[in-house]
């Protein structure tokens, strides 16, 4: 396999709290203690790149956290890369999904433009507030990608964000998670290169987890 790496970025923001000693550990043990809920995001990811067409090679799991996607991802004969920030992570990842781990930050990925046939990232785009932040993280996403990105995002259309902005339930504040439209998903996306195949949410309406399948324009 040719060499997809260009050159590793290591991070470790101080007061997150993903990225503090021992939290893969207990995010792995106590975010997903539950097995139903813990097979849903998996589930999900692979049938999507497999009704997308991916037919295996090399796919980048961007925030990979402690590996849970790898199983599903594997099974559909991905040759898997984790990359996360946060060093608990991939410390707990290298224990629970062994195979190739980097370290480094999805607005500058580590990866050679075009070299993995399928980027997936679950469950951490919700986390930049900054719209030029978002937009940056989803170029990355696409640059590197040959074809197909998998990515999450929190849909504003659904019953928890619309109980967030009518007070109904806490916001997080300034440095929470964002919930954002489909069509501002849209917007960005075309602007990286790319294009939104399919949205597929957990549960619509009732989860605002959504997936977006982006195909890169040639």
């Amino acid at each position: 396999m040719p060499t997809l790496v260009t050159k590793s970025v290591s991070t470790n923001a101080p007061g997150d709290k993903w990225r503090t000693p021992g939290s893969g550990r207990r995010y792995a043990r106590d975010r997903w203690a539950h097995a139903r809920r813990a097979a849903i995001d998996p589930r999900i990811v692979g049938a999507l790149a497999k009704e997308h067409g991916f037919a295996g090679g090399p796919c980048l799991d961007v925030g990979c956290g402690p590996g849970r996607l790898r199983p599903e991802l594997v099974a559909s004969g991905a040759h898997w890369i984790g990359l996360d920030a946060s060093a608990a992570m991939l410390d707990e990842a290298s224990i629970r999904a062994p195979g190739s781990l980097l370290r480094g930050l999805v607005e500058k990925l580590p990866v050679r433009d075009g070299a993995v046939e399928l980027v997936v990232a679950c469950r951490l785009l919700h986390h930049f507030q900054a719209p030029e932040a978002f937009d940056r993280a989803i170029a990355e996403l696409v640059r590197v990608s040959a074809r197909l990105v998998i990515f999450s995002f929190w849909d504003s259309a659904s019953l928890p964000a619309v109980r967030r902005r009518i007070g109904l339930a806490r916001d997080e504040g300034p440095t929470g998670r964002v919930s954002r439209t489909r069509s501002v998903i849209t917007e960005s996306v075309s602007r990286a290169g790319a294009r939104v195949a399919e949205f597929r949410s957990v549960l619509r309406f009732l989860s605002q987890q959504t997936f977006a399948v982006l195909e890169k324009r040639a």
